[in-house]
């Protein structure tokens, strides 16, 4: 009557607990036995390495041999159990076999005291993320700035939009742990009261990335410094916030950005950019068909920015005039150029432009601020069609993160543009409607009224306009 527990001796008299019958197992009943035996108790399933999602000891090193194994642990287990389900001899063998050899034969105790120790990695000051939620599958989305407004972020499929991307800076501690704030690439501005975007450095919440506390593997749930709900709560149509912790919807996975959307009219093919990054302008991919063009700006003696052409990988915290030169890999508004880890760097001496990663009120200690606007095309027959740029005077209220923008000091208008590939230098996108006069007269010595296509004599120069 000894139904359970192992067999033992027995030092009495015979009776009816010392009496067995041995009834041999089927093969596929020793299998199951075996297969499950071994995987009882064993779990090794935090993937160890350095990128997001993965896990590492709190030294930063790993013990040898640890990566190798919770590796293996996420290859073969899910064979495990798709073996325990075949009902076939053979599957569940190799199983075994595949499991043994390449997990519990490598446990010791050291990679096993290891392992209590890991910790889920944190993003990099500076690097560029995505945040996508575990319950809806979709991306984390500051598609407009609100500093004023109680608007929440949105939740979007697409992952190749600018505004998914935040650049993760430097925040406050809480509960004496490392946090940050999230800053939008595409706004210039962070995120504040859990969901919103619309903030300045000094108004913006910290965010704690911890490890799920669903212990959902590989995934982060993001806990804020905010006086009210702290969690940042996946609502599947917008971000939104909650008091405590839910299963899924607090979860979420951070993907680093790889590949950086840049965006630029495809209109007026030119814009501005202070990059947070390096840029592989020179990638193998891009090379062959001269996507994007980046040019440094500085202000000469005659009024024109001259733009000097960038022949080498784009260096990060630098401002530039951008140049839109095939629609080759144009999505969503943007061109996409890939991230690199290094790049020359640029004497800011050499430069006029200025700029930054954060959004900010328009300067007003830096004399007259210019931005490159539309300009209207006057040869039109309707007279409002806005087709080229200049460097107008700026009278907006803030200047956008990732943005750039020149200053002057003196009330003398820019005049326009001069392009410096290393080969011709050229005159653009003269700029109409300022005070300044400019003296413009064709080959035949006649005065016209505006520069078409052509080489023309502007202010005594000869100057050849595209």
């Amino acid at each position: 009557n000894w139904s359970a527990g192992p067999l033992t001796t027995w030092a009495g008299e015979k009776n009816n607990a010392s009496a067995w019958v041995l009834i041999p197992t089927t093969d596929l009943e020793a299998a199951v036995a075996s297969l499950t035996t071994i995987t009882t108790g064993i779990d090794f399933s935090k993937p160890v390495g350095t990128a997001m999602g993965q896990y590492s000891e709190p030294s930063g090193t790993t013990t040898e041999g640890l990566a190798t194994l919770t590796a293996n642990y996420i290859t073969y287990k899910p064979q495990v159990t798709e073996a325990l389900t075949s009902n076939n001899v053979t599957t569940m063998e190799t199983a075994f076999n595949n499991f043994k050899t390449n997990v519990s034969d490598l446990i010791t105790a050291e990679k096993t005291a290891a392992y209590a120790r890991l910790t889920i990695n944190q993003p990099t000051v500076g690097k560029l993320y995505r945040f996508k939620g575990k319950a809806s599958g979709k991306y984390m989305n500051a598609a407009t700035a609100t500093p004023s407004a109680d608007t929440k972020m949105g939740m979007t499929d697409n992952a190749d939009l600018a505004s998914t991307i935040f650049i993760v800076c430097e925040g406050d501690d809480i509960n004496n742990q490392t946090a940050y704030k999230l800053l939008s690439y595409n706004t210039g501005y962070y995120t504040k009261n859990t969901h919103n975007n619309g903030a300045l450095a000094s108004a913006a919440n910290s965010v704690l990335m911890k490890a799920s506390e669903g212990n959902n593997i590989g995934y982060y749930t993001l806990f804020t410094d905010y006086s009210g709900s702290k969690y940042i709560y996946d609502n599947n149509t917008v971000v939104d916030r909650n008091g405590s912790y839910k299963a899924n919807n607090c979860d979420w996975t951070i993907e680093e950005v790889t590949w950086l959307p840049i965006p630029v009219s495809s209109t007026y093919r030119f814009g501005t950019f202070f990059s947070p990054v390096n840029l592989a302008l020179t990638d193998t991919y891009y090379s062959k068909d001269g996507r994007m063009k980046f040019y440094t700006g500085r202000l000469d003696d005659e009024g024109y920015v001259v733009l000097d052409k960038v022949n080498d990988n784009i260096p990060a915290n630098t401002p530039y005039v951008i140049e839109l030169t095939s629609d080759g890999g144009y999505n969503n508004g943007c061109q996409y150029l890939k991230i690199t880890d290094s790049a020359p760097a640029i004497d800011a001496n050499t430069y006029d432009l200025r700029g930054g990663l954060e959004t900010i009120a328009t300067p007003t200690d830096q004399g007259t601020i210019y931005t490159l606007q539309a300009a209207w095309d006057e040869t039109a027959d309707n007279n409002n069609s806005a087709t080229n740029v200049a460097f107008r005077i700026y009278n907006g209220t803030n200047i956008l993160g990732c943005r750039a923008y020149l200053p002057v000091s003196d009330t003398q208008p820019v005049k326009g543009l001069r392009f410096n590939e290393g080969t011709t230098t050229r005159i653009e996108s003269l700029e109409a409607g300022q005070t300044h006069e400019i003296e413009v007269y064709d080959l035949s010595g006649r005065r016209v009224e505006r520069a078409g296509k052509g080489l023309y004599i502007i202010n005594g120069k000869k100057v050849y306009i595209k």
